[in-house]
C-alpha cells in the first residue's frame, strides 16, 4: 500500500470515527424520573400516570395513554433541545390579541428538578421563547396524535354553551 492510501484510509477511518462518536454522544440518556404534564383549555396528558383527560361540558373524558420508550426519548430531545429549564414561569405573545385565549401549562421534572412554565397565546407575534415552548408542545401533540386511545376520541364540547 503506497503512502498516499494510507493517508486516505487513515483520514477516512478519523472521519468515521467521529461520526459515530458524535452520534453516539448526542442520544442523551432519558433520566428514570423523566415526566412532564401537558395542558391547555380542553385536553391535559401527564406521562407519570400514562393518562389523557378531555374537559366536556358535564363529563371528562379519561384514557389511558402511555409513551414508548422511543417516543420519551424524542420528548426528552426536544425538550433539551429548546431548553426548557431555561424558560420563563411564564411566557406572553405580543401584537394583535383576541380573547378568550388559549393557555398553556408545561410541568417538568426530571434529574430532580421540577418546572412549570405557562404560555399565553392570545396573541399574533411569536417570539423565540414561546417558540422553543410551542416545539415542545408540537412533539407531545405529534406523538399523542398516533395513539389510538386517542384518534377515538370524541371532540370536545366544552365551548358549545
Amino acid at each position: 500500500m503506497n503512502l498516499k492510501n494510507k493517508k486516505a484510509n487513515i483520514l477516512f477511518s478519523y472521519i468515521l470515527f467521529c461520526t459515530v462518536f458524535v452520534i453516539g454522544c448526542n442520544k442523551a440518556k432519558v433520566p428514570k424520573d423523566f415526566s412532564f404534564r401537558f395542558a391547555d383549555n380542553i385536553d391535559e396528558v401527564n406521562s407519570s400516570d400514562s393518562t389523557f383527560k378531555r374537559k366536556f361540558v358535564f363529563r371528562d373524558s379519561l384514557v389511558k395513554i402511555g409513551f414508548t420508550p422511543a417516543e420519551k426519548a424524542e420528548i426528552y430531545k426536544v425538550f433539551l433541545q429548546n431548553k426548557v429549564f431555561d424558560l420563563p414561569d411564564k411566557i406572553y405573545t405580543t401584537g394583535n390579541c383576541i380573547v378568550p385565549y388559549e393557555t398553556y401549562y408545561l410541568w417538568v421534572n426530571y434529574n430532580g428538578r421540577h418546572k412549570k412554565t405557562v404560555l399565553y397565546a392570545n396573541c399574533n407575534k411569536i417570539g423565540s421563547v414561546a417558540n422553543a415552548f410551542l416545539n415542545i408542545r408540537k412533539e407531545i401533540i405529534t406523538i399523542l396524535q398516533s395513539k389510538p386511545q386517542y384518534i377515538h376520541l370524541p371532540t370536545s364540547n366544552i365551548f358549545d354553551l
